[in-house]
């Protein structure tokens, strides 16, 4: 077991840092210790699963799916505006709708 808190402090003291193999062959060694009687889903290195293979990772995790709602709201701002004209909140998500509504009328 390292014990961190005196590397850390050498590291300090000397200036520079040194990567030391040997904590990283002991990573998976620490994820098994972190994991020991753990309820749920066990800690992983999201790093090394990404790099495993990384179009699985991105369709699980969802990753690049926002561009397509940026453009959307993009667009809905373009042609309408970006602010709402309605004072109260209920007549603000009516606004929305019809603004919604339009766009998809007009994006046919």
């Amino acid at each position: 077991m390292v014990n961190w808190a005196s590397y850390n402090e050498s590291l300090i003291r000397r200036g520079e840092v040194i990567l030391d193999f040997d904590i990283i062959d002991g990573w998976y060694g620490e994820l098994e210790r972190m994991n020991e009687g753990k309820i749920g889903a066990a800690y992983g290195y999201p790093v090394l699963r990404q790099q495993t293979n990384p179009k699985r990772w991105k369709r699980s995790m969802g990753y690049g799916q926002r561009w397509m709602a940026e453009t959307v709201f993009s667009c809905i701002k373009r042609m309408f505006g970006e602010y709402v004209n309605a004072r109260k909140f209920h007549n603000m998500t009516k606004e929305l709708v019809i603004k919604a509504s339009l766009y998809n009328m007009f994006s046919r």
